[in-house]
């Protein structure tokens, strides 16, 4: 079991029991007013397994140069995890249970199946919805503007707070071994970062800390109308659901720890992560 802990503006779309998407909205050429957005990956040395990581040279500044390495996506990718994206084998006598449904498979009990499994109960309730911030949002899988995505899959979500923004943790099941990040860009081209099992692996897509804001510009939220070629309304801060949890005990990673000592108040609220689901309607909460 490994964790990926995600900050900043990330969408998780069309989340079910068989899974779904998240989104990066490209923030590399933001509109005016808005600061540029780097996705990244920040990940402890120590869990690195040097001779099969493969990655793009840095380009930005590394806050804990000592601790840590980062790993930017400066173009589109597609992104797959060990254990996330692969099917997992099931017996037809297994039973699967779950909060609202109890299902016993008829069949060979030697006969396997394949699975597909997400869990986003305890983060589905807590996180705004981009319809909750324009009713007419549609995310456009095809068109949307994204520097990152990926499949997600068995796994385990949790919604938490980090400053003034909504942050997702997730722990992904796989078997013992190490997790291997593979990032393909449109070309074919393809990375990897290979880490130790049980890795807390934290992926941001945000400005630079301690970069220049224009305090008075539009939010940083308003990214995630590439999502949506036809949006044609800024969109306002999403609310903080009062429930939230600090992500400070589900995360030990340095980097996190980090912008609570030297940053408390970023990521802004406007790059909360948000939520879509292409076939419902808001759910009633309310914008800033």
């Amino acid at each position: 079991m490994y964790q990926l802990t995600t900050i900043g503006l990330i969408a998780y779309v069309d989340l079910t029991p068989q899974g779904g998407w998240a989104l990066l909205p490209n923030g590399l050429n933001p509109e005016s007013g808005i600061a540029k957005h780097f996705a990244r990956f920040h990940i402890e040395k120590n869990r690195i397994v040097a001779d099969q990581t493969d990655w793009w040279p840095a380009t930005l500044p590394n806050p804990l140069p000592d601790v840590m390495t980062c790993f930017e996506m400066l173009e589109p990718v597609d992104l797959t995890f060990t254990g996330m994206q692969e099917q997992q084998p099931m017996r037809a006598s297994e039973v699967i249970t779950s909060e609202k449904q109890s299902l016993r498979l008829q069949g060979d009990p030697n006969d396997l199946l394949g699975r597909w499994d997400l869990d986003a109960s305890r983060y589905t309730p807590y996180i705004a919805s981009l319809k909750d911030l324009d009713r007419n949002f549609k995310v456009d899988m095809e068109a949307a503007d994204v520097i990152a995505r990926f499949r997600v899959h068995h796994a385990t979500m949790y919604a938490h707070r980090l400053a003034k923004s909504a942050v997702t943790t997730m722990f992904v099941r796989t078997n013992d071994g190490p997790v291997t990040i593979k990032a393909t860009t449109r070309s074919g081209e393809m990375k990897r970062i290979t880490v130790t099992d049980g890795t807390e692996i934290v992926l941001s897509n945000m400005s630079l800390l301690g970069a220049h804001e224009d305090e008075q510009g539009p939010s940083h939220i308003n990214l995630y109308r590439r999502l949506d070629p036809q949006s044609k309304r800024l969109l306002p801060e999403p609310k903080l659901h009062p429930a939230l949890t600090p992500l400070y005990g589900p995360s030990r990673h340095p980097f996190i720890w980090y912008i609570r000592q030297q940053f408390g108040d970023v990521p802004r609220p406007g790059c909360s992560g948000l939520r879509y689901s292409s076939s419902s309607s808001p759910t009633g909460c309310r914008p800033w």
